[in-house]
């Protein structure tokens, strides 16, 4: 049995070495130094592996940070451990200007002699302090800043990792403001802070809505997306340790931020940033009787925006002139085409692959043109007008000019553009129909909406008005040319021309050429 004085003893040296460690943490000191072993010091109170918050120290303890110098090969140690250019970036407290206790002091006191002594050990691997600062402070707390700068000292500048330099080219430099980088974006926003802060991004990556739900942090201290955005430096759960699987971390914050299955119910709202929706081959407003289909990127991009986007280039010789291309300015890369498209341009200045993206912007132009062609507010307001422009603005907010999903692109261009009506009539059926038909309205009665369906055998004028019993007319719901084909159209009974509709019988009339029909039906309130 454990003696109790033995017991006691022990007790007191763990709580003695806890409290130490707290003081250290917090008190005033002219001077920081380092102390090393993360899992001695840290873990006192980051140990905690049931708590997200404080449990930072076991998750660390799995990634390359903690075995960023016992990784190193024992036939290369040696070199390493005399390497002042290597060791800054694989030890923690580098600082040859000053001696606080950091690996470079070991290192500068023993010159030539590089064993591994029990001080240089405790200070080996990326640990905490390295990226935190030192337990002793000045009065301020430990550094928890998400300053990009920060991972750059190592990830960055070198020929071999210039991760951070690429970073710099990217609009995730400048994503707490606009385009321009200089007028400030509104970070305090519950939605906008998701996918423009890095501390946004962080609560984003793990809500599972389709829109961003965020408690804005101070906007004073907020940064934009930095590496601490997308990688966790405390964890490795993922590849790469990034916070959330790689083929689904991009398209949190590059998709129009409404659910795919609602497609249709968005239509006349604001559409903006849809690549992940483009891709993939939903989203957009899809008219009944069209079918949609999709190019074979959704299928061999598996990694999604990663596979090009970040795609990364390792020339044969690393040097200040060729460095490794890695992708953090996401950029994409026709390298990455290659696999598939073996005649791809790879020196071309666009992605313009058998003129895919002239192509399609210039049914994109056709669509624009009758876009154009409204020019009251009614007409803006029209069914017809904005499902046309819903799909007009996902295809702008993709931003690939087709590429994409070339297939699932122009499709959505082109119903647009056949089914474009100011009136809100759609072409329910690519078929030609055998006659001219005006069916009866469902659902019937009806309260507020219901819809018609009627068929046009020729190219003729097509008028469909709505009158009430006594014959005063009440709607125009159809009034233009039209082709051959089976369309569809909705009245909502809610209003009518100069009055408000009131519940009871009304008829329907359609003309098409020499076809006139008239139908009844039924408005309950």
């Amino acid at each position: 049995m454990i003696k109790f004085s033995t017991l006691l003893t022990t007790v007191v040296l763990v709580l003695t070495l806890s409290l130490a460690a707290r003081a250290q943490h917090f008190a005033n000191s002219p001077e920081p130094t380092y102390h090393g072993n993360d899992i001695t010091y840290c873990a006192t109170c980051h140990g905690d592996s049931t708590n997200a918050r404080f449990g930072k120290v076991p998750p660390w303890s799995h990634t390359l940070h903690a075995t960023a110098y016992d990784s190193i090969p024992v036939s290369e140690r040696a070199f390493l451990q005399s390497s002042s250019s290597c060791l800054p970036c694989h030890t923690t407290g580098w600082d040859t200007t000053k001696s606080i206790g950091g690996f470079s002091d070991y290192f500068r006191h023993l010159p030539q002699t590089h064993a591994d002594t029990v001080g240089m050990m405790a200070m080996k691997n990326i640990q905490c302090e390295e990226c935190h600062g030192p337990y002793t402070t000045t009065g301020v707390g430990y550094d928890t800043s998400l300053a990009a700068s920060k991972c750059g000292i190592c990830h960055g500048g070198d020929p071999h990792t210039p991760i951070y330099n690429d970073w710099l080219k990217s609009m995730h430099a400048v994503s707490k403001y606009t385009s321009s980088g200089t007028q400030k974006m509104t970070a305090t926003s519950t939605q906008c802070a998701g996918c423009h802060t890095a501390e946004g991004a962080m609560q984003w990556f793990g809500q599972s809505g389709a829109a961003p739900n965020i408690v804005p942090a101070d906007t004073s201290r907020s940064v934009g997306l930095t590496c601490a955005a997308c990688h966790d430096p405390h964890g490795s759960k993922n590849d790469h340790q990034l916070r959330l699987p790689i083929a689904q971390l991009c398209e949190k914050c590059h998709n129009p931020e409404y659910p795919q299955d609602s497609v249709g119910t968005t239509v006349g709202k604001a559409v903006h940033n849809t690549p992940a929706y483009m891709f993939e081959g939903v989203g957009g407003y899809q008219y009944p009787g069209w079918t949609y289909s999709s190019s074979p990127h959704t299928l061999v991009a598996t990694q999604k925006c990663v596979t090009c986007h970040v795609h990364t280039v390792t020339p044969p010789v690393v040097s200040d002139t060729t460095p490794v291309y890695t992708g953090h300015s996401f950029v994409p890369r026709k390298e990455a085409c290659l696999t598939c498209h073996t005649d791809i341009d790879t020196n071309a200045s666009d992605f313009n692959y058998h003129r895919i993206q002239t192509i399609t912007d210039s049914i994109a132009n056709v669509l624009a043109g009758k876009l154009a062609t409204a020019k009251t507010k009614a007409d803006s307001n029209s069914m017809g007008f904005l499902r046309a422009k819903f799909n007009y603005d996902f295809y702008e907010g993709d931003m690939s000019h087709g590429v994409h999903n070339t297939s699932y692109a122009q499709g959505l261009l082109l119903s647009a553009i056949a089914n474009f009506s100011l009136t809100g009539v759609q072409r329910a059926d690519a078929s030609v129909p055998f006659k001219y038909e005006l069916k009866q309205n469902y659902p019937n009665p009806f309260n507020p909406s219901t819809t018609i369906d009627f068929s046009v055998a020729g190219k003729d004028m097509v008028r469909l008005d709505v009158f009430d019993v006594l014959g005063k007319h009440v709607a125009t719901l159809v009034n233009e040319a039209m082709t051959p084909g089976r369309y569809t159209i909705s009245w909502d009974g809610s209003s009518g021309t100069g009055s408000k509709v009131a519940s009871g019988i009304y008829l329907y009339r359609i003309q098409a050429g020499m076809f006139i029909s008239v139908k009844k039906m039924l408005l309950l309130k």
